[in-house]
């Protein structure tokens, strides 16, 4: 709930910008809320290892950068979270940005990352850049890329 209020703060000022200057508002909903409830989607997906909710977010065209370097397709991603290879404990974002044009959409944020594997629990501070496309599945993540901040 804490990051549903934290969010809240933040897109206030945004969403009020946006509603006045002519931002289409469907049923309350924006282009950027819903980009933005995409990345959620996914966020909830790699927490509970929902292989329905990884399949529906992510675009089969996906190209997921980490920040060790190494890339993961659609498929490689849901098979390494659905076989246990990646555990992620929690995400916890901050300083998001979201900007939609047309039907493309990026969203910008910092991920605090609590992971864990072989007995050991690590911790790892990024700022990660989702690219979202909105198709008839409506918005997909299609790209992402990781960068480690300094612990």
């Amino acid at each position: 709930m804490a990051y549903v209020d934290k969010l809240m703060k933040q897109w206030f000022p945004i969403l009020l910008i946006a509603v006045s200057s002519g931002v289409v508002v469907v049923n309350g909903q924006t282009p950027e809320k819903d980009a933005l409830a995409a990345v959620d989607g996914w966020r909830q997906g790699m927490l509970h290892k929902d292989k329905a909710q990884l399949e529906k977010v992510l675009s089969d065209a996906l190209i997921f950068g980490h920040s060790d370097g190494h890339t993961q397709t659609k498929v490689e991603l849901i098979d390494s979270v659905m076989s246990g290879k990646t555990n992620i404990d929690a995400m916890e974002f901050s300083d998001t940005v979201v900007r939609v044009f047309g039907n493309s959409a990026i969203v910008r944020c910092r991920i605090d990352l609590t992971s864990s594997g072989n007995g050991k629990s690590s911790m790892a501070h990024v700022n990660v850049l989702h690219v979202l496309i909105k198709g008839p599945q409506g918005w997909q993540l299609v790209a992402r890329q990781a960068t480690k901040l300094a612990q």
